[in-house]
C-alpha cells in the first residue's frame, strides 16, 4: 500500500541555533539538499506489528515538505523499500531505507522429546513425547519418509506416542519427521526441525567369536564358531591379510573352523576376517559382506633363524639353476625349500639339496618370485619352528627372440586357384631346433601343410593333386606358423605357434542375368532393373555384400536397392520416365564388401534399351487378364411365372494393361464382347444371365476367358473357375422374420423356404433357445440377414453320456444358402464330459450350404468343458460349401478333452471355420483360441481354418484360400499328435494358400507348428506370418513346418518374429530366395513396394491404408 506523509524536519544548522534568519542571499549560498535517514537502514520487524518510522533529516536548513513511498505490508514476511524524497528547484532529492518482516518469535514450547527406540531388518520403532494441554497443535503427525515418498503416517497425541513402522526394506535410509502447525498469537506457524533419521539394519547378519587363539612369532591359530547366521547366507570364507596382501584362506564349512596358518613375520601386524555372501530376503541380488574378526601382531622372535648368505641363479629360456647358502650354525635344518610363484599365486615346490635347487617347465620372457622357506629347529631344543622365510628373489626367464614379419597373403582364382604367402621368419638367437612349418584350416580342418626357413619365404598352396581343392573362392581359412625348440633341459617342446591370423579368399561372383521387371513400360511405370549373380558361396563362409551397382555411370548403393534384394538378385529403382523416347540402362560394374571389409570390383557390361510406350500401343509379354471374383447385386431372386427370369451378375477382373476382352465362359454358355451389359469396363463384365433351376440354387460359374494381346486371341490360363449361388423363389417361399419368436419358431421340416430378417433380432428373451435345425431337420433353402444383426444368443448346455453328436450354434444343422448375417454377444458355453461329439459355430455346428456376407462382431464367446472329439469355429463348426467375404471375431475356450485317443478321434478347431474342402475367398478371423488338457487326443487347431483339404490332385490345386487372413492367438496344450498353424492347423489333399497372411501368436506344447500352416501337403504362394511361435518339442517353423511342403513361393516373415522352445530362443529357418524370406518393419509398411509389386496384391480386395507392423495395422479387407 502506498503512503504519503508529511513529516516535520528537525533544523540543526547553526543559523537556527544563533536565531538568524536566513536570507534569500544566504539560500543562493547554501548546496543543494540532502537527506539524511535518522536511525538504522535496515529495520527489521516481527510479522503483525506496528512500525514506526524514524524518519529523515534535511540539510543545509531547507524547510521542504519530504514525501515517502513504501509498499510495506506488515502481514507478509519479506524485505521492503521506503522511499524519502524532497523537490526543490525543480529536481528531486531521495533516499531510502529497508525493513524486513519476520516470522514472529514463537511464545509457546511443547517440549517435544523424539527417539529411536530400535530399528530391524524391516521394522523401525520411534518415541515420540510433547505437551499440548490447550489443544493448540493442528493436524499433527509423525511420518516416515524414504527419500520423498511418504512411507506411513500416525495421528500425534499430546503426551508418549509409541509408532512402530513395518514392512520396511533391509539396510535403506529413512526419515522421520513431525509435522503440524499450531497458531501463536495470530500467526500460523509450521513446525519444522524435528526429524530423526533412521537406517534400517541389513537382511544378513553374522556373528562370530574366537576361542584357543596361538599367536607366536610366525604362526597363528584359532577356533572361529558362528554364533548367529540368518537363514539365507550362501558362502562363507575366512582371510588372513598382511596390509593388501592375501597371506591365507579358508571356506567355513562347519559352524565351528580351525584356522591355522605358519610362515609368518615376526613382530608383523595381521587382520582376520570373514567375507560372507547372502541373498536378501526381500529380493535382489546376491550381495557380498565383510566383517574384521581380529587384528593381532606375531611375537618378537625369541631366537635367532638360520641366516640367509647366497641365492644366485642362471637363468635360461625354461629352467633356472640356483645355488643357496645359509648359516646353520646352531641350528639343525629339517628343511629347506623354494617356493614358485608366478603372477601372484603359488606354482610349484623345489626342494634344496647339496646347496643347489634346479627350476624348470618355466614359460620363456616370464617373471618369477622364488621363496626359501625353511624348518628348523635350535641346538638343545626339540622345539620345530616351521615354515621360516628366509629369503624371496625375482627371476626372469628369457625370452625367445623368433618373430615372423612381413606376411603378404595373395589369393589368384584360375584353374587351379592359389594362394601365396610371403614373409621373412628372424631367429637371432638360433633357438629353433626343429621343424617350422605352414599350416592351413578351415572350419579346424587342417587344409595344407608347407616346411618354412629361416629368413625369406615364398610358399605357394595350390588346388594341384597334392592338395586337390584346398583354396576356394570366398572361404575364410586360419594360417599358423608353428615351430619346436629344444628345451633347456635337452627334450624337444611341443609345437609353439609363431603366427596366427585368418584371411578370406576373393569372391568369385559370375553375373546371371541383368533384366528388368518389365518388358514394355508406359507412361508412370518404373523402371525397375533386376542383376541376378551367381555368388558361389561356399558353406564356410559368410556371403559377400554387394556394395553397389554403377548403372550410367552412377553407383547406386545397396541402401537405395529395393526390397527383396540381396546378394544374389538385386532390384534396382531407375525412377519414372514421362517422355515417350528411348531409354538406356548401361551395367558396367558392381562393388563387394568381404566379411573381413576387404572390397573388389567386378565389371560386366550389357545395356538393356527400352522406349516408354503410349497407352494401348503395344502389350507387354507379361500382360495378362485374369478373374478375381463373381459378385452379384442379390443372391435371392424372385421367379415370375410364365417369362424367362434373369440375374444380373459382375465378374472382376485383372487386367492391368487394359488388355480387349472377347469372350467368357458363365455356366456353359459363351459371351461374347458384344453381349456384355453397358456397364462393362476392361476391369469387369456384366452379364445378364438367365436363370435355369426354378425354385432352386442356380450355379453360377466362369471361367475360358478369352482376350486379346498384340493382335492375338489368348486363353486365360491364370485361374479356376470361380463359382456363386443364386436362388430363385416365388411370393409365398418368403417368411418374414421380425422378432426372436419367429426366428426360434422356424420350421426346418418344411424346405426350399427364404427366410430375410425385417429389423435387428434381440435373442436376449428366448431362455431355452437351442438351436434352428437338426441332422433329421437342417436348414434349408435361403437364410438372408438383409443387412441386420442378430445379437444376445446365450446358449448353455450340461449334458453327459452323449452317444451321438450334438450339432451347437445359431442354426444347429444347415444346408441352406446363408447370406448377409451379422452375429454380436453370442455365448455358447457347453459343460459335459469324455464321451460327447460337438460340432460347435457361433452361425452354425455344421453348414452344407454356400456363406457369403456373413460376419461375427463384438464380443462372442464359445466355452466347452469335457468332450471326446468334434469340430469347433469361430463362426461355423464345419463347413462344405464355398464361403466368401466373411468375418469371425470370437473366443473360443476349450478344456479337458478325453483322456485315451480311440481310434483317429480328433478335436479340429478353427477361428473361422473347424474343417473346410472348398475355396475360401476374402474372408477373416480374430479373436483367440485356447485349448488346454488335451490330453492324448490329436488336435488341429488353426487360425482361420483348422483342417483345411483340396482335390487330391497332383495339379495345382483347385481348392484355395485366397486373399484372407487371421489375427487369432493359438494356445495349446497336449501330450498327444498337434497340428497348430496361425491360418491353417492342417492342410491335406494338395490345398493352396494364396495372397494370405496370419499375425497372431501360435504356441503348441507338441507337434507340427507353423507360424502360417501346421502341417502337410500345402501350396503357398504371395503369403506371409509376422507373429511369434512357441513350443516344447516338435517340427516347427515360422511360414510352415517342413514336412511334406508341396510348393512355396513368394512367401515372407517378419524380423520381429521369433520362435522358442522349453531351450530358449531357436534360430528360424535360412531365407531361400523366391521360397520364403525375410521382411522387415518398413518392407511391411510399404503398400507400394511389398503387397503390390512384390506380393502382387490387388487393391481390389485389400485396404493399405495406415500400415504399422509394430502396433499391428496389416492389410484388410475393403
Amino acid at each position: 500500500m502506498k503512503q504519503k506523509l508529511k513529516i516535520g524536519v528537525l533544523l540543526l544548522s547553526l543559523f537556527l541555533l544563533s536565531g538568524c534568519n536566513t536570507t534569500p542571499e544566504d539560500v543562493e549560498d547554501l548546496l543543494p539538499p540532502t537527506i539524511e535517514i535518522v536511525g538504522d537502514d535496515l529495520i527489521i520487524i516481527e510479522q503483525n506489528t506496528v512500525f514506526t518510522d524514524p524518519g529523515v533529516n534535511l540539510s543545509e536548513n531547507y524547510d521542504l515538505e519530504v514525501s515517502i513511498d513504501t509498499d510495506l505490508n506488515l502481514a507478509v514476511l519479506g524485505d521492503y523499500t521506503v522511499t524519502y524524497s524532497v523537490t526543490y528547484e525543480g529536481v528531486t532529492y531521495s533516499g531510502t531505507r529497508t525493513v524486513r518482516v519476520i516470522a514472529p518469535s514463537s511464545t509457546i514450547d511443547f517440549e517435544w522429546d523424539l527417539n529411536t527406540l530400535f530399528s530391524t531388518t524391516d521394522t523401525i520403532s520411534i518415541f515420540v513425547s510433547f505437551i499440548d494441554t490447550d489443544g493448540l497443535l493442528v493436524d499433527g503427525k509423525g511420518s516416515l519418509y524414504q527419500e520423498d515418498t511418504l512411507v506411513l503416517s500416525y495421528d500425534l497425541i499430546s503426551g508418549d506416542n509409541l509408532l512402530n513402522f513395518g514392512g520396511l526394506q533391509s539396510n535403506t535410509e529413512y526419515t522421520f519427521i513431525v509435522e503440524g502447525s499450531y497458531d501463536d498469537n495470530g500467526t500460523i506457524v509450521i513446525l519444522e526441525g524435528y526429524e530423526l533419521e533412521i537406517i534400517t539394519t541389513g537382511v544378513t547378519t553374522m556373528q562370530f567369536s574366537l576361542s584357543n587363539e596361538d599367536v607366536t612369532h610366525n604362526s597363528y591359530s584359532t577356533d572361529i564358531t558362528i554364533d548367529y547366521a540368518s537363514n539365507n547366507i550362501n558362502t562363507k570364507t575366512v582371510y588372513l591379510y598382511l596390509g593388501d596382501d592375501l597371506v591365507e584362506e579358508m571356506v567355513m564349512t562347519s559352524p565351528t573352523t580351525s584356522f591355522s596358518v605358519n610362515g609368518l613375520l615376526a613382530d608383523t601386524e595381521y587382520v582376520l576376517k570373514v567375507v560372507y555372501t547372502a541373498t536378501p530376503t526381500d529380493g535382489g541380488t546376491e550381495e557380498t559382506f565383510t566383517e574384521i574378526l581380529k587384528t593381532f601382531s606375531t611375537a618378537t622372535a625369541i631366537q635367532l633363524a638360520p641366516t640367509f648368505e647366497l641365492f644366485l641363479c642362471e637363468v635360461g629360456f625354461t629352467s633356472a639353476e640356483c645355488g643357496v647358502g645359509v648359516d646353520t650354525t646352531g641350528f639343525t635344518i629339517v628343511s629347506l625349500r623354494v617356493e614358485l610363484w608366478k603372477d601372484g599365486s603359488y606354482d610349484s615346490l623345489y626342494q634344496v639339496e647339496d646347496n643347489a635347487v634346479d627350476i624348470y617347465d618355466l614359460d620363456p620372457g616370464t617373471e618369477y618370485i622364488l621363496k626359501l622357506y625353511t624348518d628348523y629347529k635350535v641346538f638343545g631344543s626339540d622345539e620345530l619352528i616351521a615354515y621360516t622365510l628366509l629369503h624371496e628373489e625375482t627371476i626372469t626367464t628369457k625370452a625367445r627372440t623368433t618373430v615372423v614379419e612381413n606376411m603378404v597373403i595373395t589369393t589368384v582364382l584360375g584353374t587351379p586357384n592359389t594362394t601365396t604367402f610371403e614373409f621373412d621368419l628372424l631367429d637371432p638367437d638360433n633357438t629353433i631346433d626343429g621343424v617350422t612349418s605352414l599350416t592351413i584350416y578351415s572350419n579346424d580342418y587342417s587344409r595344407a601343410i608347407e616346411d618354412v626357413v629361416v629368413g625369406h619365404n615364398t610358399i605357394v598352396i595350390t588346388g594341384s593333386s597334392a592338395y586337390e581343392n584346398v583354396i576356394y573362392p570366398n572361404v575364410l581359412y586360419t594360417v599358423k606358423i608353428t615351430t619346436r625348440y629344444q628345451e633347456d633341459e635337452g627334450t624337444m617342446q611341443s609345437n609353439t605357434v609363431l603366427y596366427e591370423d585368418t584371411f578370406l579368399t576373393q569372391p568369385d561372383i559370375n553375373v546371371v542375368s541383368f533384366t528388368s521387371n518389365q518388358s514394355e513400360y508406359y507412361f508412370g511405370d518404373r523402371f525397375i532393373m533386376i542383376l541376378e549373380l551367381d555368388n558361389n558361396k561356399d558353406a564356410e563362409s559368410d556371403d559377400q555384400n554387394i556394395e553397389y551397382v554403377t548403372i550410367n555411370g552412377v553407383k547406386i548403393y545397396k541402401d537405395d536397392f529395393l526390397f527383396p534384394s540381396n546378394n544374389g538378385h538385386i532390384y534396382i529403382n531407375m525412377g519414372v520416365e514421362t517422355d515417350y523416347t528411348d531409354y538406356a540402362f548401361h551395367i558396367t560394374d558392381f562393388g563387394v564388401t568381404m566379411s573381413d571389409d576387404s572390397t573388389y570390383v567386378f565389371e560386366y557390361d550389357e545395356t538393356l534399351s527400352f522406349r516408354l510406350r503410349e497407352p494401348g500401343s503395344i502389350d507387354p509379354e507379361e500382360a495378362f487378364v485374369g478373374i478375381l471374383e463373381i459378385t452379384t447385386d442379390d443372391y435371392t431372386i424372385h421367379l415370375q411365372d410364365f417369362v424367362t427370369d434373369y440375374a444380373q451378375i459382375t465378374i472382376r477382373l485383372e487386367n492391368k494393361y487394359d488388355l480387349d476382352i472377347v469372350s467368357i465362359n458363365v455356366s456353359g454358355v459363351v459371351y461374347l464382347a458384344s453381349q456384355f451389359h453397358e456397364d462393362s469396363t476392361s476391369k469387369q463384365i456384366v452379364l445378364n444371365i438367365e436363370l435355369e433351376d426354378y425354385y432352386a440354387s442356380n450355379s453360377v460359374w466362369a471361367r475360358d476367358l478369352i482376350y486379346m494381346k498384340n493382335g492375338v486371341a489368348i486363353d486365360s490360363i491364370y485361374d479356376t473357375p470361380t463359382s456363386i449361388e443364386i436362388y430363385g423363389y416365388e411370393t409365398e417361399d418368403v417368411i418374414s422374420i421380425s422378432s426372436a419368436v419367429e426366428l426360434n419358431s422356424i420350421d426346418t421340416s418344411v424346405s426350399g423356404k427364404i427366410y430375410i430378417l425385417s429389423q435387428d433380432i434381440d435373442m436376449q428373451t428366448i431362455l431355452d433357445f437351442d438351436g434352428i435345425g437338426t441332422v433329421a431337420n437342417p436348414l434349408s433353402g435361403v437364410f438372408d440377414g438383409n443387412g441386420h444383426t442378430i445379437y444376445n444368443v446365450n446358449y448353455t448346455s450340461y449334458s453327459s453320456d452323449q452317444a451321438t453328436r450334438d450339432y451347437i450354434g445359431l442354426f444347429g444343422y444347415s444346408n441352406a444358402f446363408l447370406y448377409d448375417i451379422a452375429l454380436t454377444n453370442m455365448d455358447f458355453y457347453v459343460l459335459t464330459n469324455n464321451t460327447h461329439e460337438l460340432n460347435v459355430g457361433v452361425l452354425a455346428g455344421h453348414s452344407g450350404g454356400t456363406i457369403i456376407d456373413c460376419n461375427t462382431w463384438g464380443t462372442n464367446v464359445i466355452e466347452i468343458d469335457g468332450m471326446t472329439e468334434g469340430y469347433v469355429g469361430g463362426l461355423v463348426g464345419s463347413s462344405g460349401r464355398y464361403i466368401r467375404d466373411s468375418i469371425a471375431n470370437t473366443t473360443i475356450i476349450i478344456d479337458g478333452l478325453n483322456n485315451e485317443r480311440i481310434d483317429w478321434q480328433q478335436v479340429i478347431v478353427g477361428g473361422l471355420t473347424a474343417t473346410h474342402g472348398y475355396p475360401l475367398d476374402t474372408s477373416s478371423s480374430s479373436g483367440s483360441i485356447t485349448v488346454t488338457n488335451a490330453s492324448n487326443v490329436t488336435y488341429i487347431v488353426g487360425g482361420l481354418v483348422g483342417r483345411f483339404f483340396g482335390n487330391g490332385s497332383d495339379t495345382a490345386p483347385s481348392t484355395k484360400i485366397r486373399n484372407s487372413y487371421s489375427t487369432v492367438d493359438i494356445s495349446t496344450t497336449n501330450r498327444g499328435d498337434g497340428f497348430a498353424g496361425g491360418l491353417v492347423g492342417l492342410a491335406q489333399y494338395n490345398a493352396g494358400i494364396l495372397n494370405c497372411y496370419a499375425s497372431g501368436d501360435v504356441y503348441s506344447q507338441r507337434g507340427d507348428i507353423g507360424g502360417l500352416v501346421g502341417g502337410e501337403y500345402v501350396d503357398v504362394i504371395n503369403s506371409f506370418y509376422v507373429g511369434n511361435l512357441s513350443f516344447d518339442s516338435g517340427y516347427f517353423d515360422l511360414l510352415t513346418q517342413p514336412r511334406n511342403v508341396y510348393y512355396l513361393e513368394n512367401n515372407y516373415t517378419y524380423e520381429g518374429s521369433t520362435i522358442t522352445s522349453d531351450n530358449g530362443l531357436v534360430t528360424p529357418t535360412a531365407d531361400i530366395f523366391g521360397v520364403v524370406m525375410t521382411a522387415s518393419e518398413d518392407d511391411y509398411n510399404d503398400a507400394y513396394d511389398f503387397y503390390t509389386r512384390v506380393l502382387g496384391w490387388s487393391e481390389y480386395f485389400f485396404n493399405f491404408d495406415g500400415l504399422d507392423i509394430v502396433n499391428g495395422v496389416l492389410p484388410t479387407h475393403k
